[in-house]
């Protein structure tokens, strides 16, 4: 029994200084405790060696420059992660296609459409290193690349690769786990907006499942859950335009939205 207080000690400091915990800051969009953390845990790991947990440390730390806006930050720690994978001869397949995942969602956010779909084909091609016989990140590959074709304004093609990212998600119900569903509906909400002449009822039958994934994964306040909203919301302001005339009821939709965006972004970002 007297071994017990100290390992407890022990125990708490190990869950203080590991990777689960500064995820779970990052998941709360804690970044004040996240953003030392990851920076802590990656130190650590460099002066042991550790290139797996270096490595997935500071892409936790670029995923928080990501929600705070700092994304050529976010890029260069990214670089450097691709730098340090491709130096070593093991096959770090899984961590290469996390990283070039995340490069993609800066490439994105800086609004270089080419580069994003290069690190998009990367991503993709690792993940299927990784688990050669599993064919869930086929849909969310083929998210992502109905993103790049929406911003291309190619709307059918986007449509091909949203529509199918989610048909290869249904039909892999064992694999499911390994990725967010709330991204593909996301993504192919941004398809289904662009296409206008689809019914809006169809379109919120779609914003209704995203809205279900997102508050699955995220039931607490969190920086990517509350950029989403404006793409929830989005539809009843696509409906304004297209009918040329304001429904009061869908314009307070659409000022409540905006302004609790605002207010948790405010609140989140502003640490």
């Amino acid at each position: 029994m007297k071994f017990l207080f100290p390992f407890l000690i022990l125990s708490a400091f190990v869950w203080g200084q590991s990777l689960p915990k500064a995820q779970y800051y990052l998941d709360h969009s804690d970044y004040k405790h996240a953003i030392p953390l990851f920076e802590k845990i990656g130190n650590k790991a460099k002066q042991n060696h550790n290139l797996n947990e270096q490595v997935t440390a500071q892409n936790g730390l670029a995923d928080c420059y990501i929600d705070l806006g700092g994304y050529y930050k976010a890029k260069v720690l990214l670089e450097n992660n691709l730098n340090l994978l491709q130096k070593h001869n093991r096959k770090h397949f899984l961590l290469l296609a996390q990283t070039h995942q995340l490069l993609a969602q800066v490439y994105d956010k800086l609004f270089l459409f080419e580069e994003y779909k290069k690190e998009c084909d990367l991503f993709y091609s690792y993940y299927c290193k990784a688990y050669p016989k599993i064919k869930i990140h086929k849909s969310l590959y083929y998210s992502y690349l109905g993103r790049y074709y929406n911003m291309r304004n190619l709307i059918d093609k986007a449509y091909y690769y949203t529509n199918n990212a989610i048909k290869i998600y249904n039909a892999n119900p064992k694999e499911q786990f390994l990725i967010e569903p709330y991204i593909l509906y996301n993504s192919h909400l941004f398809t289904l907006r662009n296409r206008t002449t689809l019914p809006f009822e169809t379109k919120m039958a779609y914003k209704d499942t995203l809205d279900y994934y997102l508050e699955k994964r995220y039931p607490y306040d969190n920086v990517k859950k509350t950029r989403l909203i404006i793409s929830q919301v989005a539809l009843y302001l696509d409906k304004l335009v297209i009918n040329d005339t304001i429904n009061n009821s869908n314009f307070e939709i659409l000022k409540k939205a905006y302004t609790r965006s605002q207010r948790l972004t405010d609140k989140l970002v502003g640490y």
